[in-house]
Formats: C-alpha cells, structure tokens, sequence
C-alpha cells in the first residue's frame, strides 16, 4: 500500500543546480508542523539546495511517519546515495540537565517527570558539545522506526543539541519562527541559560513568551539585544508588535564567507540561517 501524503504545502524549492555527487551530505530536521531537507558538503562546506514543506496538522490525519516516508519516496532526490544524513527532530518535549546531575539509567524518569508518561515515544539524549549540558527528550517511536529504515545509515540528534553547541553573546535573545512554533535561546554573560520551545497562534502569543523569558532574568527587553530567523521579515505584523518591546532587532546572519548558490537569492537568507548554524555542529 502506497504512503499517503496530503496537505503537505512547499515552503522552500531550491534543488541543487548541480548533480548530487557521492560526498554529499543531507540534513534532515523534522518538526511538528514542517520538515526541511538541507543539501550540502562538509569539506570544502558548500550549500547546494533547500526543500522544506509545511503541514497543516490541523486539517492532516496522516501521521509524520507516513507523510515522510511517501514525500521520500516520491522525490528521487532524496533517494540518493548520500556520503551522511543527520536527522534532527525539532520537538518540543525536550529539557536540559546539567551533566554533573545525569545518568543514563535515569533518562525515562527525567522525560517522565518532566513531561508525563507516554507509551508512544522513546527516550533519547544528547550530549551538548563544549557544553556541561545533556539535552533529554522523547520522539513519537512510528517516526524514529520510520527514519531509521529509510536512512539506516543515518546519525540523529534534538535540533536544540546542534543549535546550543554554539557560543551565545553577552545578554542575548534569540528567537528562530516557525508555523506554529518559536524556538527561544537567551544566554547571559556568555553563558546558555535558557532554551525553550513554544506555541503561538497570534504575534501577541510571541511577545508574551519572550518578555516572561527575560522577566525570569530580570532583563529589561529595552536594553537586550533580539535576533531572529525563520519565518518573519520586517514588514510583517510580527516584526512591528515585537519592536514596540525590542529596540534592537538584527535578523540572524550567515557567515560572512559563506558564498551561497545564485538561487538562494530570492529569499532572506535568515529564514534558513538556523539550518546553516545546525549543519556547522554536526
């Protein structure tokens, strides 16, 4: 029986240009209402392509898994042979502990306390990367079963793994937007301190969310410097509700020597630069 794929709507379609050669590598990162496939190479790093799909999962009752295994296996693209493939599930039930407080025997206690028992996931953790930090969260077992098989080969990580393994400026708020979802990372004196994923559904939703996120600090949103990625732009609705709290908005940079295709260049590049920051950490 053929995977159903229905409201499955195309957020980015840049194909690399060139033919995918045998030391390509492929970055997976599936999250709750969209999925993107990042095609690059390591060594030189080159970013060749793009594909990301939304998913209403308002109106969709096919699960994640099917959706992904039809939308792979109707895209030869996505079928090659691939020199590796990283699998990031950005979701939201995931905490940090402090590696002097973690043991692996405790990992389905800590996302069980944290999260509340759930007979249809599987408990997985992460070391952070030049970080005392373990990343602990839990991902639906159809859907781990499902990407294992079609990328046997592949490595998986908490998208938060990748993006925390990077160091965070003095008094920093960064905020990645999704569909239905923000990501938030604040760090402090140079240290992480908080990362946390939320739900919206109105500009007025984000802009609670990321004042309790500095009220916790006792930080002054006038004076902390915002950066944002992902799906806004400064003639959204958004954008001018969190200017009335923010003084200082920057909208996420890529680095300066990365050189990206021709094609990249009918969009912002901060609507993907989180994905650009993930790749450099795995």
């Amino acid at each position: 029986m053929r995977a159903k794929i229905i409201y499955l709507k195309t957020a980015f379609h840049i194909i690399p240009q060139d033919k995918i050669a045998p030391d390509s590598s492929l970055l997976i990162e599936i999250g709750a209402a969209s999925v993107s496939m990042f095609f690059f190479n390591r060594d030189p790093f080159k970013i060749n392509g793009l594909i990301a799909y939304h998913i209403d999962a308002k109106e969709n009752a096919v699960s994640a898994s099917e959706q992904l295994e039809g939308l792979i296996a109707r895209d030869p693209l996505l079928q090659q042979n691939f020199s590796s493939v990283d699998i990031c599930y950005n979701v939201k039930e995931a905490t940090l502990i402090p590696r002097a407080f973690f043991a692996k025997d405790l990992v389905n206690d800590i996302s069980d306390l944290a999260f509340g028992v759930n007979g249809t996931t599987e408990n997985f953790y992460d070391h952070i990367r030049g970080k005392d930090i373990v990343n602990v969260y839990r991902i639906d077992k159809n859907l781990v079963k499902t990407m294992n098989r079609l990328y046997s080969f592949s490595s998986s990580y908490h998208s938060n793994t990748l993006l925390l393994c990077l160091p965070y400026k003095l008094n920093s708020l960064y905020c990645i937007v999704s569909y239905d979802s923000i990501k938030v990372i604040f760090g402090k004196d140079e240290k992480l301190k908080f990362t946390q994923q939320f739900v919206y559904s109105t500009a007025a939703d984000i802009i609670y969310h990321l004042l309790n996120v500095l009220a916790q600090y006792d930080e002054d949103p006038s004076k902390i410097q915002l950066t944002v990625s992902g799906m806004i732009n400064d003639k959204s609705n958004l954008y001018d509700e969190v200017y009335k709290y923010f003084l200082s908005i920057t909208f996420d940079r890529i680095p300066d020597d990365l050189v990206l295709p021709t094609i990249f260049n009918e969009y912002p590049s901060h609507y993907f630069s989180h994905l650009i920051r993930m790749v450099s950490c795995v």
